[in-house]
């Protein structure tokens, strides 16, 4: 095996290590709020409205920028639109995670 492909290797097992503590300290944090919630109802009904409000806040910019990245991309020719696609595509699967 090569250099390059150890050290991707490498960089992966790291990413890999720091998702999975990721998603135990938000384990934690989720059974913490669970038990918070239980003490507090009310608390309950105030973060259901929030998201509600979040959700409508969040669609809203969602709109806004596919309005404006169809602008753009409506200046470009038909290679420059393919280039900026995949460049969004890269950025969103480095960027973006699940």
């Amino acid at each position: 095996m090569g250099k390059f492909a150890e050290l991707y290797e490498e960089e992966q097992r790291r990413e890999d290590r720091i998702d999975t503590r990721m998603y135990e300290e938000e384990d934690k944090i989720n059974k913490n709020l669970q038990e918070i919630l239980k003490q507090d109802p009310e608390l309950e009904k105030i973060i259901e409205s929030s998201e509600e409000e979040l959700k409508t806040d969040i669609n809203q910019i969602f709109a806004e920028i596919i309005s404006d990245i169809r602008l753009m991309i409506n200046k470009l020719n038909d290679d420059d639109c393919y280039k900026l696609t995949l460049k969004l595509k890269d950025w969103f699967n480095k960027n973006v995670h699940n």
